[in-house]
Order: C-alpha cells, then sequence, then structure tokens
C-alpha cells in the first residue's frame, strides 16, 4: 500500500468498518471502556436497513448488555415500551409471531394457522425503524466517544505484526491496533482475503425481493373466513408470516398501536431458488404481483399497497466464510455469514455475537493480544450459529410443502424460543440479587456456543434430530406421515417441555394467555432457573 504522506493521521485502539446497528453498539461498548474507536462508513445516516423485527433473546441480550457496561441506552432498546417512550413512536409493536399457511386459488383456512406470543411481562417485542434506531445509535457512539467518518471509502488496507494501516479516499489514514468488518454482506475483508465459501457451505437456497410500503392492509380485515379458534392477537399486533409451498413472506408493519406516526410497513418475500429461480425479464414489483395473484386473502391485502422505495431483488441470500478472524482482525455476524431473515433470527444472532466480541476485544486490548488464537472463540461461535440457522430454516423451507409437516416444525422452533428466554434470565436473575456484571460472563461460553439452545444440549440434540427427519424426507427416505410422526414422538419423549404452548398436541395451533398457563409458565421458569 502506498501511503500518502499527506493523509492525516488518525491513530486508535479499534476500527470498525460499516456503522450499522452491530459496529455502533460494539464501537459504544468499547468506547465506554475507554478505548479508542473510529467508524468508518462509505455511505451516510439516515438509510434504509433490513432486520426489522426482534424476539425476546434479542430484547434481553440488549438488556444484559446495557447492564453489563453500564450503558442505559441499550436497557431502552430492550422493549417496545422503553423505544416509544424515549426514542421514537415510529416502531412497531410485536405481540405475538404470526404464520398462515396459504394455497393456491383458496382463502386461508382458519384451520391451518398459527400463533405463539413472543411479549414478555409488562414488556413487548418490536418492530424497528431502523432508519431513526441506527441514526440513534451512531450518535450514541459519538457521545461515548467513537469518531465517525461518513461518506469514507477504504482504498487499502495492511495488516502487520504491530497493527492495522487503513487508507481513505477522504485523506484520512487510520492506524488501528485491531480491525473489525461490520459491512455485512458486502465485506470488504471477505473480498480482499478471499475468506467466501464458493459454494456456500449451507443446505438452504433461497432468494429474496423486498421494500418498504404504505397502504397495506392489516391481515385480519382481509378474508370472509371465521377468525381461527384460539387466536392470541390481531395479526396486525405481531410479525405475520405468510407460508406458501415455495417460500413465504414478512409482514412488518410500524403503525400498529395508538401512538403510532409511520404508515410505512416493511413487506418481503424469500422464495426457494431452484423451485422458483429468478426470472429474467421480470421487474421485482411485477414479479411480487405474480406471486400475490395465486393468493385471494393476501391479494386483497395489498390492493391498495404502494412501494415508497425501489425494490431490491436478490440472487442466492447464503453466504458462508472459511474464516472469520485472523491476526488483528474479525468479522461481525453478518459480514461473516447468513441465512435467511425466517424466524427473525438475525438480530438475535448479531447481538450474541456481538456479546462474545465485546468481551473478547476488551480482554484482548487490556493483554495487547489481538492475535488469530485469541479471537478464536468469536468464529468458532460465527460458524456454528450459521450452521444451526442454516438447519432451522432448511427444516421450514421443507416443512412448508405441506401442513403435516409446518405444523411440526413450527413446534420445533418453538423450543428454541422457549430455551432462548430461559438462557437470557438466568445471568438476569443473578445480576438482580448480586448487582455484579460478572453474572453476564456465562453468556459468553455456554456448553454449545452458537447451538439453536446453547445451554440445553439435549433440547439441541432433539431438534438434530428432528432436522435429521425433515432431511430424510427431503431426500425421499421418509414419507410425510413418517416424518410428522418421527418429530411429534421426539417431543413426546421430552421431559419437563415448556408449559406455554402444548407441543405435543397437533391439533393444537396457538400459545395460550390463560392466567393458569401464565402460572404454569412461572413455575417452569423458576425451576429452571433453580436447576442452573
Amino acid at each position: 500500500m502506498n501511503t500518502n504522506s499527506g493523509a492525516r493521521q488518525v491513530d486508535c485502539d479499534i476500527a470498525i468498518v460499516g456503522s450499522a446497528i452491530a459496529s455502533t453498539l460494539l464501537g459504544t461498548i468499547l468506547a465506554s471502556r475507554g478505548l479508542k474507536v473510529v467508524l468508518i462508513e462509505k455511505g451516510h445516516h439516515p438509510k434504509f436497513a433490513i432486520g426489522e423485527s426482534t424476539i425476546p433473546q434479542t430484547s434481553l441480550m440488549l438488556l444484559a448488555l446495557g447492564l453489563r457496561y453500564g450503558l442505559p441506552e441499550f436497557e431502552r432498546l430492550s422493549s417496545f415500551e422503553d423505544i416509544t417512550r424515549t426514542l421514537t413512536p415510529a416502531c412497531g409493536k410485536k405481540s405475538n409471531f404470526g404464520f398462515i399457511f396459504q394455497r393456491p386459488g383458496q382463502p386461508h383456512d382458519p384451520a391451518e394457522c398459527h400463533q405463539l406470543g413472543v411479549a414478555r411481562q409488562h414488556f413487548s417485542e418490536t418492530h424497528l425503524y431502523r432508519q431513526d434506531i441506527d441514526s440513534h445509535l451512531l450518535i450514541t457512539a459519538i457521545r461515548y466517544g467513537c469518531k465517525v467518518l461518513q461518506h469514507t471509502d477504504i482504498t487499502g488496507v495492511e495488516m502487520d505484526g504491530a497493527g492495522v494501516s487503513i487508507e481513505t479516499k477522504r485523506g484520512v489514514a487510520i492506524r488501528a491496533r485491531c480491525l473489525v468488518d461490520g459491512t455485512g454482506y458486502e465485506s470488504f475483508l471477505a473480498r480482499k482475503l478471499s475468506l467466501r465459501d464458493s459454494p456456500p457451505a449451507v443446505k438452504t437456497r433461497s432468494r429474496t425481493l423486498f421494500v418498504h410500503m404504505v397502504g397495506v392492509r392489516p391481515f385480519d380485515q382481509c378474508t370472509t373466513n371465521p377468525e381461527s379458534p384460539g387466536k392470541l392477537a390481531a395479526w396486525h399486533q405481531g410479525t405475520l408470516h405468510h407460508i406458501f409451498r415455495d417460500g413465504w413472506m414478512w409482514i412488518i408493519p410500524f403503525d400498529n398501536h395508538p401512538a403510532a406516526i409511520n404508515p410505512v410497513c416493511s413487506v418481503g418475500v424469500q422464495l426457494e431458488l431452484d423451485r422458483r429461480p429468478k426470472p429474467k425479464d421480470m421487474e421485482p414489483y411485477d414479479e411480487f404481483r405474480s406471486i400475490i395473484a395465486d393468493y385471494p386473502d393476501v391479494k386483497t391485502q395489498f390492493e391498495d399497497a404502494k412501494p415508497i422505495r425501489e425494490w431490491v431483488s436478490s440472487g442466492r441470500l447464503q453466504y458462508s466464510s472459511h474464516k472469520a478472524v485472523g491476526d488483528r482482525w474479525c468479522m461481525l455476524s453478518h459480514s461473516a455469514g447468513f441465512i435467511d431473515p425466517l424466524f427473525s433470527r438475525g438480530l438475535s444472532n448479531t447481538v450474541e455475537v456481538l456479546n462474545l466480541t465485546a468481551s473478547t476485544l476488551l480482554a484482548a486490548a487490556r493483554d495487547d493480544d489481538f492475535s488469530e488464537q485469541r479471537l478464536k472463540p468469536i468464529e468458532i461461535l460465527q460458524n456454528n450459529t450459521v450452521t444451526a440457522n442454516d438447519a432451522l430454516v432448511h427444516g421450514a423451507y421443507i416443512s412448508f410443502r405441506d401442513f403435516r409437516l409446518w405444523n411440526a416444525w413450527f413446534r420445533i422452533w418453538g423450543l428454541t424460543q422457549a430455551y432462548g428466554v430461559t438462557r437470557m434470565l438466568r445471568p438476569l436473575a443473578e445480576f438482580e440479587n448480586t448487582r455484579s456484571p460478572a453474572a453476564f460472563e456465562r453468556l459468553d461460553f455456554p456448553p454449545r456456543p452458537g447451538a439453536l439452545t446453547p445451554d440445553h444440549p439435549e433440547i439441541d440434540d432433539l431438534i438434530n434430530a428432528a432436522y435429521s427427519a425433515m432431511a430424510a424426507h427431503d431426500r425421499g427416505e421418509i414419507t410425510i406421515e413418517s416424518t410428522e410422526d418421527k418429530i411429534f414422538d421426539l417431543l413426546a419423549s421430552a421431559t419437563d417441555l415448556p408449559p406455554m404452548f402444548p407441543f405435543t398436541d397437533r391439533t393444537v395451533h396457538f400459545g395460550s394467555k390463560t392466567i393458569s398457563t401464565q402460572l404454569a409458565v412461572d413455575g417452569w421458569l423458576h425451576k429452571q432457573l433453580k436447576a442452573a
């Protein structure tokens, strides 16, 4: 690299490339602990981003990070109520995960729907309007001491035994002890170091088209069929998924609460790449219209809808990397790999990896050891997370082909929700009793890092066995009936399943919010915490 002798020199401990949510959260943590941090962004804020739907694991990890590092700004991101009260009413409310199985040419069948509550006691999850949230977090990072360079393209990077040298088009030369890549799919380190697997080392093969729209009707107003018996709440009160034979659609409203000021709705369609290849001569909007034309209730939902920005249409969504760390560099979650936005696990995976990355980099800076070996746990977590999410999502795509399979797989996903919450409650309860941030160190190295249930190997084994059955069906080795039976037999063999949903009863599709169910859940959680 030819160093420009006239460039302005900036020295720092950590240089983070990118300024989306993962980068700013990490930068804030590191700067709050006294490290010199530079964030390098080729664009500017506010900017459009997806990854808009939280789940309890996401919010509880943000709460844990806030308590661990003394950052009340993170705590205020941990619930819809706190966000709308202290940050912005532009976000939406998420009280449930809704799934509606759609059949071509037919209105939806009230008996072929699922809904699972995600609200914690007194708190709801959030549909994040990312341009507002990301801008707020950038300001937060600056307040805690991060230096931010927007409109800054990197022209060269060199790593040596003493640090990393970065050249930019702005005439700013940056010297850092360690470099963090938070640029996602377009990861410049992946290109520079040829890190991407080709093809990706995953089973899922899907593509996407997505946009923000106005005029999307609440689905509750779009069908003449009666209400699904046992439904927890209006579909519009949560993240709605339409399930098709060849894929699925997300509908994430930001206007679903009394204080709402934002009429926008996020819409995206994911399709199996091999069953629905990307058309060569069709605009994304036209393809979207051709897809929903087969489903009368969905078509009604979008009769008056209009996009407010250009549609994004991708090739294969999945990517993976054979390395995520090296001497003096590491990659954040979506720079290393990605599967699919199904089940809203993108942000959850981001903050899970972020938690370990922050503690690892703080310790590395203290010891002045940014070697590949020191950073290796981050890579292990990244790789395991990609593998686990690939199985969960690939199993779901297989199950979309028949409602009986989906009805079984929905329960496997439900277990990841229940045990994900349990994982977070343990250190939070310990902190409440001790007020010691050390309570959160147990999150760094669970028994199975990156697993869907990291602290519960027995449930992880059950999930893997269920996926093996689904994959065997995909290969034509067992029938739909046998696959369904195998998964329900696995559920029946498990001891002490979470009582918030009747996992072994094939006929029940909705969670429960009765007082007796809540008491049973409280007792189950107490027993889980006591066992820990």
